[in-house]
């Protein structure tokens, strides 16, 4: 079997799988709602477990297909360190608590503010190696990550990162055969897993240009260290450079109500021939945008503002112009809500990241400023929702009645559900809906081909919000979606909480569809 049949026997079986487990996770969860003693309830939550252990060994064996078939690539951006360290606890503080372990990095004070590499790939390499960590690591045991600068030579400026723990350590045999796929340590406190962590890890760590190593004793813990090198900031601000040509004579809204930061911002879209227009306050943005004076290519919103906050704002701009972007401004450390915003930067802004931000907001050449990926965070039930019209297509049937009986338990009632792409066609030349759920894989007519058909076919005011459910692992499949202007992508297997989260943006998180303010918005009893 050549590596391309290979890999798409691979992606096409873990699309069956990912489709089936679906179903479990689904129905599990179902299941998890209703009267159930505490024998039922354990049972129901080692299905979810199971099936969260098994979406990570078909992960791990497609990751491991693609870069054995030498078809990975490299995503270059410009980031920096405190960026990746927010991303990674995202993904692992909860495991952490579980275990009461105390994770701690330590960044040498020379390292560059921003560099250029495959960030998504370093984030990769060091959740799996904490995850080792903490896995092999005991309850309040601890995890150092070390991230130092190795050289900074112009020809190969190299980070080193190493992850640290204090666990059961690793047997110089076995330190000899770790990294080669499916071996796992004989005495590991857990069988979890692929076996395929470390020698994935290998791979990215290659393709990076690095070395990855491991230093263990036995009973002592362990520490993995890695290489990646990168490009200089000076070379990705000619690369902006190059880029900011296609914002020349673009109108610009800058909304801050502080006049230093609203100066500053000024003269670095002048310096690169944009065109800023002011505002110092919500009121005075609102004006400027019902006037419709200039035609807005984006408009950069300082989040803490007096009278109308930068979130407010947002809202009301979105209900008067949804065509323009926004990007926050902000200099809090909590979360905020940023459902209306393309983008974050945070204060203080850097110049060369700022016209970065732009050119990919305004162009639309960054598919991850579109929200189209994964939505993980389980959200509770806090909202009553409001009376919506739901259409859903999905042409496995045990798929679709599950979707149908999850909404359902949310309170959405006015739901239709369809087993192809062309009945869904039909229900929307018939009626007029406010969100259509459409998986991606259909018979004849599959869902990208129903998403084509509303954004061409309907004026603005009257297309729903598309949401497209997928167990492919095509990355064409993504493109093709964020050229359609699909801004929600939730992949098989998905939870409650997942679905959930969605829902809630686009009923009240986000920028509603037209619909849904001209409805009466008496709220469903529950």
């Amino acid at each position: 079997m050549t590596d391309i049949s290979s890999q798409f026997f691979v992606a096409s079986i873990s699309h069956d799988i990912k489709n089936i487990l679906n179903g479990i996770v689904g129905y599990s969860q179902l299941l998890s709602q209703t009267k159930l003693n505490t024998t039922q309830k354990t049972y129901t939550n080692s299905i979810s477990t199971c099936c969260i252990q098994l979406v990570e060994l078909v992960n791990d064996v497609l990751d491991f297909s693609k870069l054995t078939s030498g078809k990975a690539t490299i995503n270059n951006e410009c980031f920096s360190i405190q960026e990746i360290i927010e991303e990674i606890n995202a993904v692992i503080s909860q495991r952490i608590k579980q275990k009461k372990q105390k994770l701690k990095y330590v960044i040498s004070k020379d390292i560059p503010e921003y560099i250029i590499s495959d960030k998504q790939k370093v984030i990769q390499i060091l959740v799996n190696l904490i995850s080792n960590a903490n896995k092999f690591t005991p309850i309040k045991g601890r995890i150092i990550v070390n991230i130092s600068l190795l050289t900074k030579t112009p020809a190969n400026p190299t980070l080193e990162f190493s992850v640290e723990d204090n666990g059961i350590g690793i047997t110089q045999k076995d330190q000899e055969k770790i990294f080669d796929a499916f071996f796992q340590v004989q005495e590991s406190v857990t069988k979890n897993g692929s076996g395929l962590g470390l020698a994935i890890c290998r791979k990215l760590v290659e393709l990076l240009k690095g070395e990855i190593r491991c230093e263990s004793e036995k009973d002592q813990g362990s520490v993995f260290t890695f290489t990646v090198q990168y490009d200089s900031y000076e070379k990705f601000e000619k690369h902006v450079q190059n880029n900011s040509i296609s914002l020349d004579g673009k109108h610009v809204l800058i909304v801050d109500d502080n006049m230093d930061n609203r100066l500053i911002i000024g003269e670095m879209l002048f310096e690169y021939k944009i065109l800023p227009i002011i505002c110092s306050s919500g009121k005075e943005t609102l004006r400027m945008i019902t006037g419709k004076r200039y035609p807005f290519s984006c408009a950069l919103i300082d989040i803490c503002m007096p009278e109308i906050s930068g979130i407010e704002l947002a809202k009301q701009i979105k209900e008067l112009d949804q065509e323009i972007p926004l990007i926050a401004l902000s200099s809090l450390d909590e979360p905020f809500d940023v459902s209306h915003f393309e983008h974050v930067l945070l204060k203080p802004i850097n110049k060369v990241k700022l016209i970065d931000t732009l050119s990919k907001v305004i162009n639309k050449t960054d598919i991850t400023l579109h929200q189209l990926n994964p939505v993980n965070q389980i959200v509770p039930v806090t909202i009553t929702p409001q009376p919506v019209k739901i259409l859903v297509a999905e042409d496995i049937s045990y798929n679709l009645d599950m979707l149908v009986k999850m909404l359902n338990s949310m309170k959405y009632k006015d739901v239709t559900p369809v087993l192809n792409g062309e009945e869904a066609i039909k229900k929307i030349d018939q009626e007029k809906y406010d969100i259509v759920i459409l998986d991606i894989k259909m018979p004849n007519v599959d869902g990208i081909q129903v998403a084509e058909y509303i954004m061409k076919k309907k004026e603005v005011k009257d297309k729903p919000e598309i949401v497209i459910i997928t167990a492919s692992v095509l990355e064409k499949d993504k493109e093709t979606c964020k050229e359609l202007g699909v801004k929600f992508f939730l992949s098989k297997p998905f939870n409650m909480g997942q679905l959930r989260s969605i829902m809630n943006k686009l009923v009240y998180g986000g920028s509603p569809p037209s619909a849904l303010r001209t409805r009466e918005t008496a709220l469903i009893a529950k």
